[in-house]
């Protein structure tokens, strides 16, 4: 793919949502499974980032579940996935994918693994970390 624009429509024929589009600010929605919300966001005009909410009611993480995080995130070495906190503190999984290396069977795939791993650590599974 040449851009995440290409991208992005290559994600609108994947997941059959003719209105995805980036908002003002670089961002869409997708809700999977009618409960998680996948955000995407346009970092460069190559390179987009795939985020999800890792639990379901968003609450903030205990301090035990803070160090588990920063565990993960140790343990990712040079994956281009991380664990973050938003703004009220509550923990998402983002993504990282440089699309000028993918083709849209490769973005299919990047984004089931995605939303399977978020559903695992959702359901209390550890999985495969990212």
């Amino acid at each position: 793919m040449r851009d995440v624009r290409e991208a992005l429509e290559a994600l609108k024929d994947l997941t059959g949502l003719p209105q995805l589009s980036f908002d003002a600010k670089g961002r869409a929605e997708i809700v999977a499974q009618e409960a998680l919300a996948v955000y995407l966001v346009r970092v460069s005009d190559t390179v987009m980032e795939i985020a999800a909410h890792v639990a379901g009611d968003r609450r903030q993480p205990t301090d035990d579940e803070l160090r588990h995080l920063l565990r993960a995130n140790a343990d990712c070495g040079d994956s281009d996935a991380r664990f973050a906190l938003d703004i009220a503190g509550a923990p998402f999984l983002c993504q990282r994918v440089d699309v000028t290396s993918t083709g849209p069977g490769d973005l299919d795939r990047v984004l089931l693994d995605f939303i399977r791993l978020v559903s695992r650590l959702r359901q209390g599974e550890k999985g495969r970390q990212p």
